[in-house]
């Protein structure tokens, strides 16, 4: 039971973390796919306002990989934050977005805490999740993974939650056995409801068959709409018809097919559904009272928790198909909370998430089986030939070593998080022997963590950009760094010292964030010799971020109508750029001739440019680390700025 003081040490955590994300969200450069992935969620939008913006948006590339329902999110609140804050470039607002999602994430780990571990101490591991450099980089320039383990989290809070409160009404109101209950049903009066019912089921199967695989229905429709263009309808449609389509002599009878599919698509789908779906309750609980109240235990305000859980789980699995892990753990929960009586949540916990899963993928609604297995066999099937620096070598990104996941975990958080989670780990068990009612939780965690480590550490796994598609297993890993962190709390009696202890394994997270800014997400520790150890031997800012500060550099030197020119990608330099230069995008071709500017990062970095009059002029970087490099069009003739001077970089 979440009470209201639980709260207080959780806002005043989430409203200092907020205060300093609204101050700092407009240093951060763009990543690689952000705009996009921000004009993805725009389209997505549109998608819902016609038929001609649906096609439009259906002519997009690579709509199946993963679905827009928080790039929508985060294309509308953007904007409207860039509104409010003039001084905001649109980038700004998006960072600031995601960074929510990052508190967000902060909020569902501090309650999934509490559930195995003491208040002071859940509050102790959200603070330590949220001051991790890594994660609170991406906090806010990652708008696809970090969104993705926001609501993963919150579903699986969610769910349990839910699963708790239905276990609780069952117990407060028994039911009688689900056997027992049909026996008696089937020997009391109302077989014509009973009949009703058997008739309801057959009809709604069929009904959902056609809804989401034959299609009869839809084309029935249109064959409608094709007799009352020519008015061989019957009279009332012809009537009705003319009414609503005005123009009808002027337009071809397709614009009218197209206009009754996105109806279909967008509204008579779900409604209808949910129509069947009411309309069978109400005939079940008349002809099967007893057999409802065993199959639904409880009253149905105990259900709010979890079609909340459901909605979040469609949400998330329009973020990535991934996410419907998310609903296996919850259902695995439920189970174990309500046994048999759990296939009725079950049933509507999986409806419901379905809908908004459907709802919230435009690019689902023609096909929506045939579109989401065609998603899963993307992610299947995913392929993304990259080569990635791993350990000072190069490796194809789906032929990555084993060891690659639990290498980068160990040397990208910071220091203590590894010792923490090792004696977690043993402190997690010892504490299930103990209470019984914490093992569910803890073996719900502990498969969360081993499935999907274990799932990226198959041969053939792709990796890139780091374990970035990994985030959504952090935060199981911190519930168990939790118990190590409970370990040296109940060790430490003094309050003063627990403090200082606290603020110790804080210290490394919080130095990393301030010398690093506005790069926290390239963070590496000392195992490695921090992110100077890191250069050449591991991929630093993959994304590009530097490009703002360098197209910063650009602005201030360059002469008006200059050509400028970035090695992909471009729009993290274009969007930064002054209003009378062009940035060009260059996918490689290192000749490079007759620009003025030449920006450089990750994999083009140290690259021998065939022109010669391009020199170095500025580098991007912290330390020893370089992240992006600017090179200016100069007459060999002329020295470089710097020749005389100290070396081109800022700090």
């Amino acid at each position: 039971m979440i009470t209201f003081a639980r709260w207080v040490p959780l806002a005043a955590l989430l409203l200092g973390a907020l205060a300093v994300g609204i101050g700092i969200s407009n240093d951060y450069g763009m990543g690689w796919d952000e705009y996009a992935n921000a004009a993805v969620g725009k389209e997505s939008l549109r998608a819902y306002t016609g038929a001609e913006a649906y096609s439009d948006f259906l002519g997009r590339e690579n709509l199946g990989h993963h679905g827009p329902s928080y790039f929508m999110v985060y294309a509308l609140l953007s904007e409207g934050l860039a509104s409010l804050i003039p001084s905001w470039q649109p980038a700004d607002g998006r960072h600031f977005v995601n960074y929510l999602t990052f508190l967000l994430a902060g909020a569902g780990l501090y309650l999934l805490c509490l559930r195995v571990l003491p208040k002071r101490v859940a509050l102790w591991t959200t603070a330590f999740f949220l001051t991790q450099p890594l994660l609170f980089g991406h906090g806010f320039i990652n708008q696809k993974d970090m969104p993705f383990m926001a609501f993963f989290l919150a579903t699986v809070v969610a769910g349990l939650a839910g699963a708790d409160r239905l276990g609780e009404a069952a117990r407060g109101s028994p039911a009688p056995g689900l056997r027992s209950s049909l026996r008696q049903d089937l020997h009391s009066p109302g077989s014509a409801w009973r009949l009703a019912f058997g008739l309801w089921l057959v009809l709604f199967l069929w009904f959902v068959l056609d809804l989401l695989i034959l299609g009869e229905i839809l084309a029935v429709l249109k064959s409608v709409i094709t007799l009352a263009h020519t008015g061989q309808a019957w009279e009332l449609i012809n009537r009705l018809y003319e009414v609503l389509a005005e123009d009808s002599h002027k337009t071809g009878v397709a614009v009218y097919h197209a206009k009754v599919e996105m109806a279909y698509y967008l509204v008579g789908r779900a409604w209808l559904i949910l129509l069947a779906l009411a309309a069978g309750v109400a005939i079940s609980r008349r002809g099967f009272p007893r057999v409802g109240r065993a199959v639904f235990p409880g009253r149905w305000q105990a259900y709010s928790l979890l079609l909340l859980a459901a909605g979040l789980l469609g949400f998330t699995v329009s973020i990535r198909p991934l996410g419907g892990f998310a609903g296996l753990l919850v259902a695995g929960y439920m189970i174990y909370r309500l046994r048999w009586a759990a296939a009725g949540p079950l049933l509507i916990f999986a409806g419901i998430a379905g809908l908004a899963t459907y709802i919230t993928w435009p690019w689902l609604w023609p096909a929506p089986i045939e579109r989401l297995l065609q998603s899963l066999g993307y992610l299947a099937d995913f392929e993304e030939h990259k080569q990635v620096l791993f350990g000072g070598r190069l490796y194809p990104s789906e032929a990555m070593p084993w060891g690659y996941l639990p290498v980068l975990l160990t040397i990208r958080l910071t220091e203590p998080v590894i010792p923490l989670f090792l004696v977690g780990l043993g402190v997690a068990w010892v504490d299930g022997r103990k209470h019984p009612e914490h093992r569910a939780v803890l073996l719900l965690v502990l498969t969360w963590l081993l499935a999907i480590s274990g799932l990226y550490m198959l041969p053939g796994s792709v990796h890139y950009d780091n374990f970035r598609h990994v985030l959504f297993v952090l935060p199981a890993l911190f519930v168990f760094i939790g118990f190590g962190m409970k370990l040296l709390s109940d060790k430490v009696n003094s309050g003063l010292l627990r403090g200082l202890l606290f603020g110790a394994l804080l210290l490394p997270g919080i130095m990393g964030i301030v010398h690093l800014h506005p790069y926290e997400y390239v963070h590496y520790n000392a195992l490695v010799g921090g992110i100077d150890g890191a250069e050449g031997r591991f991929d630093l800012d993959y994304w590009c971020t530097s490009y703002r500060e360098a197209m910063a550099y650009v602005n201030d030197v360059a002469e008006p109508g200059d050509s400028v020119m970035a090695m992909e990608p471009a729009q993290p330099a274009r969007s930064f750029a002054r209003g009378d230069l062009e940035v060009e995008r260059n996918d490689g071709d290192l000749s490079v001739a007759g620009i003025d500017f030449l920006l450089t990062c990750d994999q083009w970095l140290g690259q021998d440019w065939a022109d010669p009059e391009l020199r170095l002029v500025h580098r991007v970087g912290i330390g020893g680390a370089t992240f992006a490099e600017v090179f200016e069009r100069i007459s060999p003739e002329l020295p470089a700025p710097w020749e005389d001077d100290e070396d081109p970089a800022t700090e």
